[in-house]
């Protein structure tokens, strides 16, 4: 049986500083000390006269958040891109994300990884705050806009391979 660690669960993004339209992935991490990623769900709840006051749910949609909060460490590129989304609104907050789990590779690729792609919004909801003496605190949200495309990711080659249709 395995359990794996928070650092296992991977969430790269692209920075925008890829040349001739390529997306740059880097990997967010560095500073940041938690991690949660969220389906944030639609529930479609009924109570039907029948049922004694008993209810149904109906899961009817979902947009997966990944929440981050740390520390501010200017210049990891991760970090400094999300915490430069602070005052951008529009297609400047709009980027694209793999994540992929460590602990699940793809045995017939080395190096590579099950992997899902998205587009996003990222959201940085606190650019730096704390007490006196302390390290800047930050705080970001990472909005997946639809569905995620399957594939694998090489974190060597930075590449995503989109799973064949079928």
């Amino acid at each position: 049986m395995k359990k794996p660690l928070v650092s296992n669960r991977v969430l790269v993004i692209d920075d925008k500083t890829g040349t001739s339209g390529k997306e740059n992935y880097v990997r967010v991490g560095k500073g940041f000390t938690n991690f949660t990623k969220a389906s944030n769900s639609t529930i479609d709840q009924k109570f039907y006269i029948d049922e004694s006051g008993y209810g149904n749910s109906e899961k009817t949609g979902m947009q997966t958040i990944y929440s981050l909060t740390g520390d501010r460490v200017v210049g990891d590129p991760a970090n400094d891109f999300i915490v430069g989304c602070y005052e951008k609104l529009g297609d400047d907050v709009i980027t694209t994300a793999v994540q992929y789990d460590e602990y699940a590779p793809v045995a017939s690729e080395a190096g590579s990884y099950e992997a899902k792609k998205f587009t996003c919004m990222v959201n940085c909801t606190n650019d730096g705050s704390g007490d006196g003496g302390g390290i800047l605190a930050v705080e970001a949200e990472i909005h997946q806009n639809g569905k995620a495309i399957e594939g694998t990711y090489n974190p060597t080659t930075k590449t995503f391979t989109a799973k064949a249709s079928k």
